[in-house]
């Protein structure tokens, strides 16, 4: 009961702050830096492990793993398993022109409502964006399961035409709200990541989903036609670039039985993940990122996290 009060409370709140971009991009401020005398406050960001074959592992300890801060080892706090966190879940559709040949996403919406009915929870928040020339919310953040169902659903029926504004979609929330909202903020992107209409750049779309502490799971879609091979690796480029540095994921399936595999793979990513906190360097110089490596010794396994996390 506690937990969905706090989550109707933000509902409100990213209500009020879903606008017309670019004014809800409001980041430009420098995180106020720890100074030399400060008490250590650890800093807490989501982790998810796969073994070699990509499936989740589930039984990961705190000594099988290393934090580097700007290439310095840090001392990890503490490593949990989630249980039952809040979630925030936001739906962006591409329907720009380039994808008005793609056969499959009739199968692509059938998937994300099967998603969202997989992981939802009582209290978690979800919404639905489309972008073309620019973002068009379909569903505002709601708790209402039902609701935002059927936004998916309704995207059945948008218009595949004009350019790609997918940078401006990213940042439609703002992001020092979805900071402050509990859980875990997940943006499920398909696309075929060509941004061609966009007023932000993706470095700055990059520092907004970073500053709001959201992880990209991106899903490249699309028939391509008529598009060159450079322009293609560059959007593959760019989709990795938000899976990675964000802590989500990639995804480039070919087909329906693929199609299938990248959905299942986002549910076991979504639900199966790790708090891990440290304790950052006593001073950060001003202006100076947070860069994080991690690193574990478990044979196999590869890590998802965000590459700068959010500051404490």
């Amino acid at each position: 009961m506690f937990l969905k009060g706090i989550a109707s409370f933000n509902v409100a709140v990213l209500a009020l702050v879903l606008s017309a971009f670019p004014a809800a991009l409001a980041w430009s401020q420098e995180p106020t830096p720890q100074t030399q005398g400060s008490p250590r406050v650890p800093l807490k960001m989501s982790l998810v492990a796969h073994d070699k074959n990509g499936d989740p592992v589930t039984d990961l300890k705190a000594g099988e793993v290393r934090v580097f801060e700007n290439r310095v080892e840090q001392k990890v706090d503490s490593l949990a398993k989630s249980d039952g966190d809040p979630l925030t879940v936001v739906f962006l559709f591409d329907t720009s022109g380039s994808r008005h040949e793609d056969g499959l996403v009739a199968e692509e919406l059938r998937h994300a409502r099967e998603l969202l009915h997989s992981v939802w929870k009582e209290g978690d928040i979800g919404s639905v964006l489309t972008f073309g020339n620019s973002p068009s919310v379909i569903v505002r953040p709601s708790n209402d399961l039902k609701e935002v169902d059927q936004g998916i659903l309704s995207a059945a029926g948008s218009r595949f035409q004009g350019k790609t504004a997918l940078y401006d979609a990213l940042g439609l929330l703002d992001p020092r709200v979805l900071a402050k909202t509990p859980g875990r903020k997940a943006f499920i992107v398909l696309s075929d990541f060509e941004d061609n209409a966009s007023k932000n750049s993706l470095e700055m779309t990059l520092h907004s989903l970073q500053l709001g502490d959201v992880q990209v799971f991106a899903i490249v879609v699309g028939e391509w036609p008529a598009t060159s091979k450079k322009i293609r690796k560059e959007a593959r480029d760019i989709a990795e670039k938000l899976a990675e540095d964000t802590g989500g994921e990639e995804f480039v399936p070919l087909g329906k039985g693929n199609l299938s595999k990248a959905f299942e793979g986002i549910k076991n990513d979504i639900q199966n993940y790790y708090w891990i906190s440290y304790l950052p360097p006593s001073e950060t110089p001003h202006r100076e990122q947070r860069k994080i490596k991690i690193v574990t010794t478990r044979r196999g396994a590869t890590l998802l996290y965000a590459r700068v996390p959010v500051q404490p």
